[in-house]
Parts: structure tokens; C-alpha cells; sequence
């Protein structure tokens, strides 16, 4: 087949920051509604010098119920990602185990000390390296593979 290219096998649809300054989203119908994609910039890492992005992804139900997947980005980092996480009805957390945190995820000890109650209660934990030991109540719940979810609750 000649000139493949992504479009050949996916339905491609740019979201993001545009060149002139807006950011496009992407609507898609889901049984009776429909979901509003919007990508959420932050900062991955620095490696050397150089700034490494991620980007997450809100997902917003036509009735307001939204679920965030940051993705890998710290915790809060930068601060303009709290509205985010306040808003958000279910997030899927980046939850890093390792016995030395290594700065590329939040960590276990972050999200249990560092994070506000009322979110805690909204994350569904994943991307550990061993299951996470945590205080019974505090997160939505841990991650394993094969679990199935349906939104909007």
C-alpha cells in the first residue's frame, strides 16, 4: 500500500493549541451524549536543559460529569492544574512506587500527604510498580489490569 500514514488506520482529529492562539477541542457521541475532549498542557520533566511536556486529557460528558487523566504530569504542577482537578468527577492518577520517588511521576507519599482530601477521593490510582499501600478510604480506588469502567455514573 503506498503512502500509508496515520490517517490510513485512525479517524485523525487535531486538538490542542493552535498557531493562532486557540486550542481546538474534539466532540465525539457516546449512546445518548456525547464527550468534549480537551488536551491539558503541563510540564513533564526537564532533561538537561530542555522542557519535556505532557500533555492530559479532560473528557467532559454532555451532562458535566468529567473525568481527567493527567497523564504524566506531577501533581498540581503547574498550580493552574487545580481547577482541573477540583472540577473533575473521576481522575485517573499516574501513582509511582519506587522506594527512591524519581521526579518523572507523583509519588505514592506525594499523593497520600501532599494531595487535598476531596480529590484523593476522586483517583483511581495506576502506573506503579507494585501495588500502592494506602490508608483505607482515602483514594477512589487502585487500578488493575482488566478493570472495566462506565461513565457517566
Amino acid at each position: 500500500m503506498p503512502d500509508v500514514t496515520i490517517d490510513t488506520y485512525f479517524d485523525v482529529h487535531t486538538v490542542g493549541k493552535q498557531e493562532d492562539g486557540t486550542t481546538t477541542t474534539h466532540f465525539f457521541k457516546d449512546g445518548e451524549g456525547r464527550w468534549k475532549m480537551t488536551p491539558i498542557f503541563a510540564m513533564h520533566v526537564i532533561s538537561s536543559s530542555e522542557e519535556m511536556p505532557s500533555y492530559g486529557i479532560s473528557l467532559e460528558y454532555s451532562n458535566g460529569y468529567t473525568v481527567l487523566m493527567p497523564t504524566d504530569t506531577q501533581h498540581m504542577i503547574p498550580q493552574q492544574l487545580v481547577s482541573h482537578y477540583r472540577k473533575a468527577n473521576r481522575i485517573y492518577m499516574d501513582c509511582e512506587t519506587s522506594p527512591f520517588p524519581t521526579g518523572v511521576h507523583p509519588h505514592i507519599s506525594n499523593l497520600i500527604h501532599d494531595m487535598d482530601a476531596d480529590i484523593q477521593k476522586k483517583c483511581l490510582l495506576y502506573h506503579y510498580d507494585q501495588p500502592p499501600e494506602i490508608p483505607d478510604n482515602m483514594f477512589y480506588g487502585i487500578l488493575k489490569a482488566g478493570d472495566v469502567h462506565h461513565y457517566p455514573d
